[in-house]
C-alpha cells in the first residue's frame, strides 16, 4: 500500500476575529461563491504572539477549533456553530478574545472544467483536517473544545 503524504500546512499568522476581511464582497469580478479549499483554526487570545512553526499552529493549547471548508474565506466571513458556542461558553459575546488562522490550498471548487466538484481534492482536505485533529488529540489527550466529534 502506498503511504499517503500529508504536506506541510503553513497557516497564516493569527488575527483577531473582529478584524477579518470580507473578500467575497471586496474582489471585483469574482463571484461570492468562488471556492478556495482550505483549513482554518479558531483560538483564544492565548495564541497571540505565538510564532512557532506555521505548520504547528494547530498544536497550541489555545486552539478551540480545527475546521475545513470548500470556501475558506467565505467561511471565515460568517459566524457558524463553533463561533456561537465560543461566544456562549467563553462569555465573550463580542468575540474580543477570538482569533483565527487559515491555510488556503491551491485548489478551487471550480479548478477543472467540466467537473462539478474536485472530489480527490476535497477528500484530501478532509484527510488533512483529520490529521491535524489527530495530532492535537495525541498531544493533549483531547480534541479542541469546540470540535464536538
Amino acid at each position: 500500500m502506498t503511504r499517503m503524504e500529508i504536506p506541510q500546512i503553513i497557516f497564516d499568522d493569527w488575527s483577531r476575529w473582529n478584524d477579518r476581511g470580507r473578500p467575497s464582497h471586496e474582489i471585483d469580478g469574482v463571484p461570492s461563491d468562488f471556492g478556495c479549499l482550505g483549513l482554518y483554526l479558531l483560538g483564544t487570545s492565548d495564541v497571540d504572539g505565538y510564532t512557532g512553526a506555521g505548520s504547528a499552529k494547530h498544536l497550541h493549547p489555545g486552539v478551540l477549533y480545527i475546521g475545513m471548508s470548500t470556501h475558506v474565506d467565505r467561511r471565515l466571513e460568517r459566524y457558524h456553530s463553533a463561533v456561537r458556542a465560543y461566544r456562549r461558553e467563553q462569555d465573550d459575546r463580542t468575540c474580543q478574545r477570538l482569533r483565527f488562522s487559515a491555510w488556503r490550498s491551491e485548489w478551487s471548487m471550480y479548478a477543472r472544467p467540466g467537473i462539478a466538484k474536485p472530489v480527490v481534492e476535497i477528500a484530501a482536505l478532509k484527510l488533512y483536517e483529520r490529521a491535524l485533529l489527530y495530532e492535537f488529540a495525541r498531544k493533549y489527550g483531547r480534541l479542541p473544545p469546540l470540535n464536538r466529534e
